[in-house]
């Protein structure tokens, strides 16, 4: 899960309400690049996705501990969504992993794209590593 929330209230105040000029011109042009669609449609999908940011999802810490997936729960330091969400996320699905990628906001894929793909890569493609203190592990089961 890159940059996301289990309840809308993890978004920092004011930090989705909308998107300013230059980013939604980047976006824009972005999304133009592989939309049939094109890049004049996509406001109207950035207006949809801030209007659903501000009232889902509402998943509670029951739903999160039943997430039997292998997860990998991935934020930019300087993010819109609250490190404290972020870390209530993490704690609350079994067995999941945490990565803060440094020196980035929600747009981390765009900002720091090798260190995301590194990080989902290896996620991915390899077992978890045993950890050799294991604190948080050892105490949740």
């Amino acid at each position: 899960m890159v940059t996301g929330t289990f309840h809308y209230d993890g978004n920092l105040p004011g930090t989705l309400s909308e998107f300013d000029a230059e980013t939604l011109s980047r976006m824009s042009t972005r999304h133009g690049e592989v939309s049939p669609d094109g890049e004049e449609h996509f406001p109207v999908i950035a207006r949809k996705v801030l209007d659903m940011a501000a009232t889902e999802p509402t998943l509670t810490s029951e739903d999160l501990r039943a997430v039997a997936a292998r997860t990998l729960v991935m934020v930019g330091d300087d993010d819109t969504v609250s490190l404290e969400h972020t870390i209530a996320l993490y704690r609350g699905i079994p067995d999941s992993e945490l990565a803060i990628v440094p020196g980035t906001s929600h747009l981390l894929v765009a900002e720091k794209p090798d260190a995301v793909y590194s990080l989902t890569a290896e996620f991915l493609t390899t077992q978890p590593t045993p950890t050799l203190m294991p604190v948080r592990r050892a105490t949740s089961t």
